[in-house]
């Protein structure tokens, strides 16, 4: 979608003028005339606008290099033929225009478009300020979403007229008025007119139509054939349901980090910090910026993720410890455990008794006879 001054280029797709069109929301590209300072003013204004938006928004704006701006600088672009043979005089920056909702819900790939920015052109400088700023965050891991404009969704909303459209949810239905303009057999019209009436989200779910068996009635091995359709449709379902529910839930991961809780279920008011990796976990402090008041500006440390012990003769159970237990008989029996081991093995003290040793000991416990000292009269008594 582009936008034009002149009236006549409506006709042609274009959305207006730049004054009339509302860019939050939006991925907006703005290239100004070099030279035209009041369409470059036009052009900063509404980014402006843009960024007070909730909704996640940015431009990409290509403007003279010596133009004041507070927005990030991502290249600068000098001798550099930006649109065919177009060169312009002075040098050019390319500059994005961020909320902090579009820099979390989009991420950039910093080191991705470094690359390729330095593979289109060896001359394009990237300011050390800017690089800091992206280096000094964790970029959320969730993907950008896909724009209606690719080929996967241009070509999924694409009403193409077939004889089986139950598999596309997006097309019109050949209804059987047209079918009865072909010279196929009552019965099979009825069929595929029912066919495709069928509803996606059942074969979604593995339920194919019941009149795929009567149209392949001759067909050797139906049986297998329809639960191999059967198959294919559950996990082509299965698959939309998981990358719907990654969207999800990342969009409610979102969510709690504009709206949090305290203790007393209280929303706490929203934040009006303007910084655009507000919502980024800041790890080292390259950029050496101001620290404010909004939390965001403090380096966090990452937790280390803990080591798991796959085995279970390392792990110490909670019952025993160093010290010495209550329980003489478990100490005496764990004390011979640890002496029959060899000197390697003696000297750690995550040994452990097995589930069935520990209850094996508690069933023993009361069964201990009681010891009584003879006397040499009772001795001699006998």
């Amino acid at each position: 979608m582009w936008c034009s001054e002149h009236k006549d280029d409506q006709h042609f797709g274009a959305l207006g003028s730049l004054l009339s069109v509302n860019f939050s929301g939006r991925n907006t590209f703005a290239f100004p005339p070099p030279s035209d300072s009041v369409q470059i003013g036009m052009v900063l204004n509404r980014a402006t606008q843009a960024l007070e938006s909730k909704l996640p928004s940015r431009m990409l704006l290509l403007l003279p290099s010596n133009i004041d701006h507070k927005f990030i600088t991502i290249a600068q672009l000098q001798d550099i033929p930006v649109i065919g043979q177009l060169k312009s005089g002075c040098p050019l920056s390319l500059i994005l225009v961020i909320n902090k909702e579009s820099m979390f819900r989009d991420p950039i790939n910093w080191s991705y478009f470094v690359a390729r920015l330095r593979e289109w052109s060896p001359k394009a400088q990237i300011p050390a300020l800017t690089d800091n700023l992206f280096r000094e965050r964790v970029m959320p891991s969730h993907p950008s979403r896909a724009s209606i404009r690719n080929s996967v969704s241009q070509e999924m909303m694409v009403d193409r007229s077939a004889l089986f459209s139950f598999h596309r949810p997006l097309c019109t239905p050949i209804d059987r008025k047209q079918l009865r303009r072909s010279n196929l057999p009552p019965h099979i019209i009825s069929s595929i007119a029912n066919l495709n009436q069928h509803k996606f989200s059942l074969s979604a779910l593995g339920i194919v139509p019941n009149q795929l068996r009567k149209l392949w009635s001759g067909i050797e091995n139906l049986d297998d054939r329809i639960e191999h359709f059967r198959k294919t449709f559950f996990l082509g379902g299965y698959k939309i349901w998981k990358a719907r529910k990654r969207l999800i839930s990342s969009f409610w991961k979102s969510k709690n980090l504009i709206e949090k809780k305290t203790k007393k279920d209280k929303k706490v008011n929203l934040s009006n910090c303007k910084n655009a990796f507000h919502f980024l976990t800041k790890i080292a402090d390259f950029s050496k910026q101001r620290i404010t008041r909004c939390p965001c500006m403090r380096v966090k440390s990452v937790k280390s993720v803990p080591k798991f012990h796959d085995l279970c003769f390392l792990i110490k159970p909670k019952g025993i410890n160093n010290r010495v237990d209550k329980k003489p008989h478990i100490n005496k029996v764990t004390s011979n455990l640890v002496d029959s081991l060899d000197n390697k093995h003696s000297s750690n003290s995550h040994h452990a008794l097995s589930q069935a040793d520990l209850i094996r000991l508690a069933h023993d416990r009361g069964k201990k006879r009681k010891f009584t000292q003879l006397t040499l009269f009772d001795l001699f008594k006998k």
